[in-house]
């Protein structure tokens, strides 16, 4: 585009000059004659300029040789001076200040004072701008501004056609904020600008005192200081922060315009949410750590401090997410209260493992107990088997159930028949017989009598031993059985500790064979130097389970740390051992989440 020089210098022809001769022969003696040449006043300045036959607005400069073939080379610079809100959720700044430009424009010369001129510098707001040609600057990443009625404009000439337009802006522009790191996360808070109209070849856009060139460089942007309670901003790092701050502008070539970024970085100061959220998150996984000291037979207490901190874990992270984009990206703070909240199920689950337990070892407790209330059957089982040199089991098999016969059958019949001939003479009514059914009478008739009914076995009938008695004796077989591997009928100190744990029995190896040699040599047998090759026969390991109480204080345990470790956790119970680990390891846990986690902040993505 081209644009002829109207004037070298400000050629504003014979009808201005006779008219400021006019109006300095009308002041008379009361007013000088000026003393300098070329315009005197603002408004001289701009008749001048609006002389189409002297300056057309529509041309940009320069005019170099007369024709203007060069782009127009147009610096800018955003003056901050104040940040109004930071808008998280939709990653919008709002900011105040000033947006600078400056270009060079000789058609605008005139005589400084040096030269004999009026002034150094010609000064006018918005409603002379449109008297000379401005720059089409526009915000490439604009979100919103403020109406311009409230705000200034202003532009100034200096004597070799240089211009420097300001203009007020309260605007908000779209930012990139990543969230990654929060709460320690960085930000980068840009402005973007570009010409609406004019591409590289007519006009080039660089930032204040930089180069025309697709780096950093210049004065992109400067500020005062500025403080806030939430954010740290470039001018905190300084050794002086009133001195505020400047950044370099970037230029970039995109599809053949110029844009120049001009940005700052600003940090979040993370003490809030430390103190709010995550020291509250360890506190409340400590409230999950004080349940394992809590009894679990105390169900509703354990169950309440098992519960309450997830759901504190959830409204915690709800609260996070109120501020902030509910999408998919990784948030380190997210990812922290959730590991928190896991480990607070974890502790609610293991609550869950314990109550198992407990309900599995009172059924454990129900088999010794029914061992214990045996006792009588026990001891006369076991004296009559020591009397006839056999083993406790082979006594065992004759109290066995057997079958009834047909023989069974009849004699049922009689002892009905004879019984109502009793009833008859007696008057008070006679002692309840068995009876066995219609069914069962025509099942015996027809021979399959055999897989259909049982009856108590004579020795048991004979001793007075019932079938509850013999239930739980077969079952500590059955126990005693499953532990005896190599089938030798008898067990070592280890292998009746894991047994006696079917009864809700523990104790440790050494403990058990330390009792086992007490036991022996209190029924008045040996017992080996070497406590721990001591053996027990099923009866042996019967009586013992029954006369385990009388040893409870055998529980001295010697030997290497290591050694005395192992026997400490072979003498608990499943649901105290959960518990005594739990105590050990979730502490250990909250120290690696808290380790862990700041050891791998430098992996998420950061906003800078």
């Amino acid at each position: 585009m081209g644009c002829p020089l109207r004037a070298s210098r400000w050629l504003l022809g014979p009808l201005l000059a006779a008219s400021l001769r006019s109006a300095a022969a009308g002041a008379g003696e009361a007013c000088a004659k000026p003393s300098c040449s070329g315009p005197a006043t603002l408004g001289e300045f701009l008749v001048a300029v609006t002389d189409a036959g002297v300056y057309d607005r529509s041309m940009r400069p320069p005019c170099s040789a007369n024709l203007g073939k060069d782009p127009t080379v147009v610096e800018v610079q955003f003056r901050l001076t104040q940040i109004s809100a930071i808008n998280q959720k939709n990653s919008h700044i709002t900011m105040n200040g000033y947006l600078r430009t400056w270009w060079k424009d000789e058609r605008l010369a005139f005589n400084g004072t040096v030269d004999g001129g009026c002034f150094d510098v010609l000064s006018f707001g918005r409603e002379a701008m449109a008297s000379i040609w401005l720059p089409d600057i526009y915000i490439d990443n604009l979100v919103q501004q403020e109406a311009d009625g409230g705000f200034m404009s202003m532009v100034k000439v200096y004597p070799d056609g240089s211009v420097m337009m300001s203009e007020q802006l309260l605007i908000t522009v779209k930012a990139s904020m990543n969230f990654g790191r929060l709460p320690f996360d960085r930000h980068v808070a840009r402005i973007k600008v570009a010409s609406y109209s004019r591409d590289i070849s007519e006009l080039r856009l660089v930032p204040r005192g930089g180069e025309v060139a697709s780096a950093a460089s210049g004065v992109g942007l400067s500020a005062p200081a500025i403080t806030s309670v939430v954010w740290s901003f470039p001018s905190d790092e300084t050794e002086d922060p009133s001195d505020g701050f400047e950044t370099p502008g970037k230029v970039s070539v995109e599809d053949g315009w110029d844009y120049v970024t001009l940005s700052f970085e600003y940090a979040r100061k993370e003490r809030y949410f430390i103190m709010n959220v995550m020291i509250p998150s360890l506190m409340f996984l400590l409230v999950s750590y004080i349940a394992f000291f809590v009894d679990p037979t105390a169900a509703p207490a354990r169950a309440a401090l098992a519960v309450i901190p997830v759901l504190i874990m959830r409204t915690m992270s709800n609260s996070v997410y109120a501020s902030f984009p509910q999408g998919s990206q990784r948030m380190w703070l997210d990812d922290f209260l959730y590991t928190s909240m896991i480990l607070c199920v974890g502790a609610a689950c293991q609550f869950a493992v314990v109550m198992w337990y407990l309900q599995k070892q009172k059924a454990r407790q129900a088999n010794h107990k029914g061992l214990i209330q045996s006792r009588k059957a026990v001891s006369d089982m076991w004296k009559q088997a020591d009397l006839e040199d056999i083993t406790l089991w082979e006594v065992l098999q004759r109290y066995n159930r057997v079958e009834v016969t047909s023989d069974d059958i009849k004699k049922l019949d009689e002892d009905d028949a004879a019984g109502k001939q009793e009833d008859g003479a007696r008057e008070l009514p006679a002692a309840p017989k068995p009876k066995v059914s219609k069914k069962a009478r025509v099942l015996a008739e027809e021979g399959d009598l055999n897989k259909r009914l049982l009856k108590q076995s004579p020795h048991a009938k004979e001793n007075g031993v019932e079938e509850s008695e013999l239930t739980v004796l077969r079952y500590a077989h059955t126990i005693f059985a499953q532990f005896d591997k190599d089938s030798s009928g008898s067990l070592g100190p280890d292998e009746v500790r894991r047994a006696f744990a079917f009864f809700d029995i523990y104790k440790s190896t050494g403990q058990m064979a330390a009792i086992m040699c007490m036991f022996l040599r209190d029924q008045g047998m040996w017992s080996p130097e070497e406590e721990l090759e001591v053996k027990f026969k099923f009866s042996q390991f019967t009586f013992l389970l029954i006369s385990i109480d009388s040893f409870e204080l055998a529980n001295a345990v010697s030997g290497s740390l290591a050694h005395r470790f192992v026997a400490w956790f072979q003498a608990m119970s499943p649901s105290t051992m959960i518990d005594t680990v739990s105590r050990v390891c979730f502490p250990i846990l909250m120290l690696l989440q808290v380790v862990v986690f700041y050891a791998i902040l430098p992996l998420y993505p950061s906003g800078v």
